[in-house]
């Protein structure tokens, strides 16, 4: 009796045993995506810190009008917030070829909040 398949002959190439996928990226992703944390943290240090240099000088010596209660409320939780999102969306996408858009993403807004933060809060 005869092969069933046609390519199934006695000289056919066996497949090759399939590798496991590296994985290194996957703990790359992870640790960057829960490193915006801290980095959070310092952003948020910092904003105080400006916010309590600022509410110190004298009308007179000041830069400029500075920033309501508002903005400097949403600039100051705007940093625990996208570490907290980066942390989530790590959960669905540190597994996936695109994995790392998540880190960059949190990071580039932690960027942004903390210009934010220095050109603004004066």
């Amino acid at each position: 009796m005869g092969p069933i398949f046609s390519d199934a002959g006695p000289g056919a190439a066996v497949p090759a045993v399939l590798e496991k996928p590296a994985r290194d990226w996957t703990w790359i992703n992870w640790t960057l995506s829960l490193l915006t944390a801290p980095a959070a943290v310092l952003t948020m240090t910092f904003a105080l810190a400006r916010a309590s240099g600022a509410s110190a000088c004298a009308r007179s010596s000041c830069l400029g009008p500075g920033m309501g209660g508002t903005s400097f409320g949403l600039l100051f939780h705007a940093a625990p917030v996208i570490a907290a999102l980066t942390f989530l969306l790590a959960f669905f996408f540190a597994t996936h070829r695109l994995g790392f858009l998540v880190w960059i993403g949190g990071w580039i807004l932690l960027a942004a909040d903390l210009l934010l933060i220095v050109f603004v809060v004066l």
